[in-house]
């Protein structure tokens, strides 16, 4: 068994994929492969690619067997934790029930309240460079991204804990580690990657705190390593 992951270091949801994979150490004995996807080269959009995902995005999971004893393909990064879980149950991502809900909640909230902005900034300085990037479609951007942020900060917890906790039960529910927060936080911690965006996340403690912690963790310290906008990371294979 081989597992391949498609992925680009400027498409954050397909960092996520890179980060799940990171916190299933049952899998460190699997072979596994990353190939990057070079987006800003289009090679998303070219039919090699177009044949693992029509929608043209990473990430994309190819197992080279599968569960079944055939290629087996997923793309999105809900469909790779999935997969992934399949693989590894840890029990790291089997939060008690009463959390469970909540955690697809705010995943689901992310991909369209936090990613979409985020990765619209990112693409932003990448195809235009800071100096020839829209001021105004930035500033239309930095406060949507504002605004999500400002619900996310009303959400957590303050006393340091995770996107799926239960609020109806008394503390130290804080939640647990899941796939929310590995979105979420695939998401922000390209807000200060981007050295020119006039973001400011120290506008939102519990959030930036909250970011920081997830910042902390191996998983996220080995797949974000030296990222930065207009600094690729090339490609490795991982025996």
């Amino acid at each position: 068994m081989t597992i391949t992951l498609y992925y680009y270091e400027l498409w954050p949801e397909s960092m996520a994929a890179r980060v799940l994979y990171e916190e299933h150490p049952q899998l460190a004995q699997t072979p596994f492969v990353l190939k990057r996807v070079d987006m800003a080269a289009k090679e998303h959009r070219k039919p090699p690619f177009l044949a693992l995902n029509p929608q043209g995005e990473p990430p994309v999971l190819v197992d080279d067997v599968g569960l079944s004893g055939h290629e087996y393909r997923v793309w999105d990064v809900i469909g790779v934790a999935a997969y992934l879980h399949q693989l590894d149950a840890t029990p790291l991502f089997i939060p008690p029930i009463c959390n469970m809900p909540v955690g697809f909640q705010w995943a689901a909230w992310s991909h369209t309240q936090l990613v979409e902005p985020v990765q619209a900034l990112v693409a932003e300085w990448k195809l235009s460079g800071p100096n020839g990037a829209d001021a105004g479609q930035v500033a239309r951007l930095v406060k949507r991204l504002e605004r999500s942020v400002g619900i996310l900060e009303g959400a957590l917890p303050k006393s340091g804990g995770f996107a799926n906790w239960d609020f109806n039960h008394a503390p130290p529910d804080n939640g647990v580690f899941g796939i929310a927060d590995v979105m979420i936080g695939s998401a922000l911690t390209y807000t200060h990657r981007i050295a020119t965006t006039t973001f400011d996340l120290g506008q939102f403690p519990t959030t930036a705190a909250y970011l920081a912690a997830l910042e902390a963790r191996p998983s996220f310290q080995s797949v974000f390593k030296g990222v930065t906008l207009g600094t690729p990371i090339p490609p490795k294979d991982m025996p």
